[in-house]
């Protein structure tokens, strides 16, 4: 009895893995810090789904229960990576800013990060997926997103 509850689980184990081999990684989860509807996407800042920030003159990692967060912006390749035209507006704890989705192209990929205080760059928790190491030798990464064609 025990070897067929073996060779069952192995199977199951087997037929599982397989399945999900061939999805890409932005299929597997959720997306961070966007959602994409039929005409926009609304990127959102949630403090409690982050846990460092970088500074933007050292590049000092800080945890960010350090830093009390006065505002929220959005930069990206999108916006030549400016750190204060695309402030977020505040609901509750949340932070929140809408885009047409005709600012973007179809299938490309871009990448931003959220802003605290116009300093702090939010770091990418390390179990997040669509994350991109950037080149600027401190490990830190950026979130990405990818306007589909329907």
């Amino acid at each position: 009895m025990k070897r067929i509850n073996l060779l069952f689980f192995t199977a199951v184990l087997l037929i599982s893995s397989c399945a999900t081999n061939n999805v890409p990684n932005n299929q597997k989860t959720k997306p961070v810090g966007y959602t994409i509807t039929n005409d926009s996407i609304i990127f959102f800042f949630d403090a409690n789904q982050y846990n460092y920030v970088t500074n933007n003159f050292t590049g000092a990692w800080v945890s960010i229960k350090k830093i009390p967060i006065s505002t929220v912006s959005l930069a990206g390749d999108f916006n030549g990576w400016n750190r204060s035209i695309n402030p977020m507006k505040n609901e509750n704890g949340i932070y929140q800013l809408t885009f047409p989705l005709t600012d973007f192209q179809k299938n490309k990929p871009y990448q931003f990060k959220f802003v605290l205080n116009e300093q702090w760059w939010v770091e990418p928790s390390p179990n997040m997926n669509d994350t991109y190491e950037t080149n600027l030798g401190n490990h830190s990464k950026n979130l990405s997103f990818i306007i589909q064609d329907n």
